[in-house]
């Protein structure tokens, strides 16, 4: 149990994972909303993630670029020739991005945007992104 019930609203649950994610630190259910975490796990589960390789969003090798600093790209390369990338935004301020994919992965044309549940169109292996103010989507292709 927690000692204060304020605390692991939502909003504070994904503005923690967003740093977390980005720098692959492990989390707990035991300080935050369960829902959140619940839902990153299945992800990281369909996309077998004990078994991927990472590339961090501050690593020099880093193929995956954002047009904006604000916004942060850490993928992985899973089992199957898939990717999983955690785009977050390191702001306190809404904001939107082109992720440029295509030096991982040629001839995309769609992504899968896995937090939200939707498919997004990837024109020329790019798409585009808005992200609330320390928040993050999970991109899957």
């Amino acid at each position: 149990s927690r000692a204060n019930k304020s605390y692991g609203n939502e909003e504070q649950t994904m503005a923690m994972c967003t740093k977390l994610l980005l720098n692959d630190i492990p989390i707990s259910i035991a300080f935050e909303d369960g829902k959140v975490i619940n839902k990153i796990w299945g992800i990281y589960l369909k996309y077998d993630m004990d078994n991927a390789d990472i590339t961090l969003y501050y690593m020099p090798e880093n193929l995956v670029k954002s047009d904006n600093p604000g916004v942060v790209v850490t993928y992985f390369k899973c089992t199957g020739d898939r990717y999983l990338a955690v785009v977050g935004n390191i702001t306190k301020e809404e904001q939107s991005a082109v992720i440029n994919l295509s030096k991982v992965r040629k001839n995309l044309s769609n992504v899968r945007d896995e937090w939200l549940e939707k498919d997004i169109s990837a024109n020329d292996g790019k798409i585009n992104v808005k992200i609330p103010a320390r928040l993050f989507t999970i991109i899957g292709f």
